[in-house]
């Protein structure tokens, strides 16, 4: 089960812009 992305940018610091372009790219697979 993976994470929102609201949740990963809580926990993490970085943005929701951030996180979808990271994972876009494939680098957080884990991110629904």
């Amino acid at each position: 089960m993976g994470y929102s992305i609201g949740q990963v940018s809580r926990k993490t610091g970085l943005s929701e812009h951030t996180l979808r372009y990271y994972g876009g790219q494939g680098l957080l697979p884990g991110i629904a």
